[in-house]
């Protein structure tokens, strides 16, 4: 189990699958102006699409340790923000894996490894 801020706990690989998701909907779901939203570009969403699938599928527990660094996680929560924007409340659970209340418990525990 991973405890987020003492108040919930998520599988880790709820939260693997729930970021591969949100990059995949940010990817493929709806119209995103990638700089403007993300400050990156299409591509380099895409290449952390594939690197975070890789480490998921190796170790999920390396997922929320020091080997993401802080653009990663950053790039991580701003794709969980834009998805819990553009994703109707009624799809989101559907089309993401995961409730809108337990995607922000990850981004706060995301927002918590970029402030280490």
């Amino acid at each position: 189990m991973f405890v987020v801020n003492g108040t919930g706990s998520l599988c880790l690989s709820h939260v693997c699958d729930y970021l591969l998701n949100s990059l995949n909907e940010v990817l493929n779901g709806f119209s995103v102006d990638f700089n403007a939203a993300l400050g990156t570009d299409r591509t380099t969403v895409l290449e952390s699409y594939r690197q975070l699938k890789n480490r998921c599928a190796d170790e999920p527990g390396a997922l929320l340790s020091s080997s993401l660094n802080r653009n990663e996680a950053e790039m991580l929560v701003n794709c969980s923000r834009l998805c819990r924007k553009e994703v109707d409340s009624e799809e989101f659970q559907t089309r993401l894996g995961i409730s809108l209340e337990d995607a922000m418990l990850v981004e706060d525990a995301l927002a918590n490894l970029i402030e280490r």
